[in-house]
């Protein structure tokens, strides 16, 4: 199923008009290649998320602390520098 194809049956699955403005109909086929394409989606981001908390961890900060860091930096654009450069350096 393309992206265009997936997005257009996920918002017709949510009850909300295609791009032309009218309701498309979606097959059988469809809702089913979409929930297995939704299954698979759900568990490529729960492998990420354990892999994204096992290196926070690895390499000596909980998740918490890591949020905090996340955060501090998102509101700070000098500390978004010094971590840039930090990160290419």
């Amino acid at each position: 199923m393309s992206e265009e194809k997936f997005n257009e049956v996920h918002q017709q699955l949510q009850g909300q008009p295609d791009g032309g403005g009218q309701n498309a109909d979606v097959s059988d086929a469809e809702r089913e290649e979409y929930g297995a394409l939704i299954e698979e989606i759900g568990s490529t981001q729960e492998s990420s998320q354990e892999e994204m908390i096992s290196s926070i961890e690895e390499n000596g900060l909980n998740v918490e602390r890591f949020n905090e860091i996340m955060m501090a930096v998102r509101s700070d654009q000098e500390l978004q520098q010094r971590l840039q450069q930090e990160m290419d350096g």
